[in-house]
C-alpha cells in the first residue's frame, strides 16, 4: 500500500538540499545558437542586425556539427574533421559580420575559453608594476 502512495506523490519543483543534482537538458541546435548568439551580443555589443546574422551562422554550425556527430558516430576522425570545418566556415562568416574591433575581441575570448564554450570576456591582463 505504501508504494501506491509514494507513486503518487507529487514532485517538487526544487532538488532538496543534499539531492543529487540532475544534468540540464540537452539542447537543440536552435537553443545552442540563441545562446552563443546572447553572448556574443552582450559582450561584443552587437547591433540587432548583427545578432540575427550571427545566431544564424551559428545555427547553421550546430546543424552541421550535430548532422557530423550522427553520420560519423563510428569514425572520430571524420567526426572531428567535420566539425572543424563547420567552425572554420562559421568563422569566416563571422568575420564578415563583425567590425574589426569586434572580430578581435572574439578571436581573444575564443583563445582563452575555446569554440566550445559559452562566450564570455577574456580576462583583462595584469597590470604591470
Amino acid at each position: 500500500m505504501m508504494c501506491a502512495a509514494f507513486a503518487q506523490a507529487p514532485q517538487q519543483a526544487a532538488p532538496q538540499p543534499g539531492a543529487p543534482m540532475q544534468a540540464p537538458k540537452p539542447m537543440n541546435p536552435e537553443q545552442q545558437a540563441e545562446r552563443q548568439a546572447e553572448g556574443m551580443a552582450k559582450n561584443l555589443q552587437l547591433s540587432a542586425d548583427q545578432q540575427a546574422k550571427v545566431k544564424a551562422v551559428f545555427l547553421e554550425q550546430r546543424t552541421k556539427i550535430e548532422a557530423a556527430r550522427k553520420d560519423n558516430a563510428a569514425d572520430p576522425s571524420k567526426r572531428g574533421e567535420a566539425m572543424r570545418s563547420a567552425r572554420d566556415e562559421a568563422d569566416k562568416k563571422l568575420q564578415g559580420i563583425l567590425t574589426a574591433d569586434q572580430w578581435k575581441k572574439y578571436q581573444e575570448t575564443m583563445q582563452h575559453h575555446g569554440p566550445m564554450k559559452p562566450m564570455q570576456p577574456a580576462p583583462a591582463a595584469a597590470p604591470k608594476q
